[in-house]
């Protein structure tokens, strides 16, 4: 990223991001569109791109083949959606999107494997979505969610 900055690094099962100076920079494998681009025009990257459609980005974190961001202080998501991780229409190859369902405030987010929490660290309320084989949602099921659902409705201090 030349002269930027960098504030954070995260890595995948085969892809990185950084942010630097507000902005997203992803490398490695597309495999899924964890690169957040057409896997049929770009199926990897050896060097750092940036990804336009984020920002001024204050946090990134990644799981195992897709990626969150706080951009603009919206949640944007992208790649491997198989089990709804990306909170929205379910899919593979998905580029970045805004998480749309009713979440206020999301000043962090956390990514696992194969899902996504987001929480208002004013209120302290926390959303989960994607997988939930093992109930690692805490909604008391095994059933995966494509939309984020309120797990903790207040006195949550962090999330990672």
């Amino acid at each position: 990223t030349g002269t930027a900055t960098i504030a954070a690094l995260a890595a995948g099962a085969a892809h990185s991001v950084a942010l630097a100076n507000g902005k997203v920079y992803v490398w490695g494998s597309n495999l899924v569109g964890q690169l957040g681009e057409s896997t049929i025009t770009t199926p990897s990257r050896n060097s750092p791109y940036e990804l336009t459609s984020c920002s001024s980005a204050t946090q990134i974190a990644v799981g195992w083949y897709h990626t969150a961001a706080l951009c603009s202080g919206s949640v944007w998501t992208w790649g491997n959606n198989s089990m709804g991780q990306l909170g929205h229409a379910l899919g593979v190859d998905n580029a970045p999107g805004q998480v749309t369902a009713v979440i206020s405030g999301v000043t962090k987010i956390a990514v696992g494997a194969y899902h996504t929490l987001a929480m208002n660290v004013t209120n302290g309320k926390v959303w989960a979505w994607g997988s939930n084989q093992y109930g690692q949602l805490g909604d008391s099921s095994t059933i995966n969610r494509s939309t984020p659902i309120e797990i903790v409705s207040s006195g949550a201090t962090d999330i990672s």
